[in-house]
């Protein structure tokens, strides 16, 4: 971007402002959303849903539970601000 005839580095957020398109983190949350519902409108007995439904057997790493899918798509469900962005990307 030229400035007073210098050149001047853009910054993500003037070229996401600029081109109106979402940040790294957000569209990644769109896709996630998109994708469960692809999945809630598949069948039950469907493979997908019986691998999402899976209990395994074994023992747990020790440490903190890993975090799952169903449970990301669960936060972004709940965070107004981030439902707020994908209806506005959809559009």
């Amino acid at each position: 971007m030229r400035q007073n005839d210098t050149w001047r580095i853009r910054y993500n957020e003037e070229l996401y402002r600029e081109y109106k398109d979402l940040d790294l983190v957000s569209s990644i949350k769109f896709k996630r959303l998109q994708w469960a519902g692809h999945v809630q409108r598949l069948p039950l007995n469907h493979t997908l849903n019986k691998v999402l439904k899976a209990e395994f057997i074994g023992s747990r790493p020790v440490g903190r539970p890993r975090f799952k899918w169903e449970e990301s798509v669960k936060t972004c469900c709940h965070n107004p601000l981030v439902l707020k962005l994908e209806c506005d990307h959809a559009e």
